[in-house]
């Protein structure tokens, strides 16, 4: 009933596992383990869907069983991109999530979706890595860091941004009041057809 660390790693399950399935599977975590759950690792999961990570965090389709102190969020690797966002984006937005100061997004399409359901939370870490970053959800990423009060990082690696995504990113920054708790912003990714360093410096000079 004291589960404080939950890995799953390699795990396959069929793509057709409906929400109440999930909802079940997530049931099998006692009331007493989610509540003292504190970090949860969820690493080359295939099949792992949208409704599977939602009723995991918390959000299933006969209510929510939220995860009040998990503070670690590790998710990707064959999990499908956008489930992993939506089921993410659900989570945050009902409030499954309370005490969430750490999130490690690989290989997930950041969407505009969540990025705004960041906006808020008491996230201190943020990172990103292997996936996709528009200029929508940029400039989405950057207003929601100027209401995250307790952010200290966001590392953003290896990551593609399309469009004029750096710029958006910059220019939500300095148009916000960045955290002064924010002390490290790392982008190291590729721009889709440019090489992006002025882009990039006008993101640093714009989080200090």
């Amino acid at each position: 009933p004291r589960l404080t660390a939950l890995e799953v790693l390699d795990l396959s399950l069929p793509s057709d596992v409906n929400s109440k399935q999930w909802a079940a599977i997530a049931r099998g975590l006692s009331p007493g383990a989610r509540a003292s759950l504190r970090l949860l690792s969820l690493e080359h999961c295939e099949g792992m869907n949208r409704d599977g990570l939602a009723a995991l965090l918390g959000v299933t389709h006969d209510g929510l069983a939220p995860l009040p102190a998990l503070r670690v969020l590790i998710a990707g690797s064959e999990m499908d991109s956008s489930a992993t966002a939506e089921g993410l984006t659900a989570a945050l937005r009902r409030g499954c999530l309370p005490s969430l100061r750490v999130v490690d997004l690989r290989r997930v399409r950041l969407d505009v979706g969540l990025a705004e359901a960041l906006r808020g939370s008491g996230l201190e870490e943020l990172e990103l890595s292997s996936g996709d970053v528009s200029e929508a959800a940029a400039a989405a990423l950057g207003a929601a860091v100027c209401h995250m009060p307790r952010l200290r990082s966001v590392d953003i690696e290896d990551v593609g941004f399309t469009g004029d995504a750096v710029s958006a990113l910059a220019a939500a920054l300095a148009a916000g009041a960045v955290p002064r708790s924010l002390s490290q912003v790392c982008l190291r990714g590729w721009m889709h057809g440019r090489a992006g360093e002025a882009e990039a410096n006008a993101v640093a000079a714009a989080a200090e």
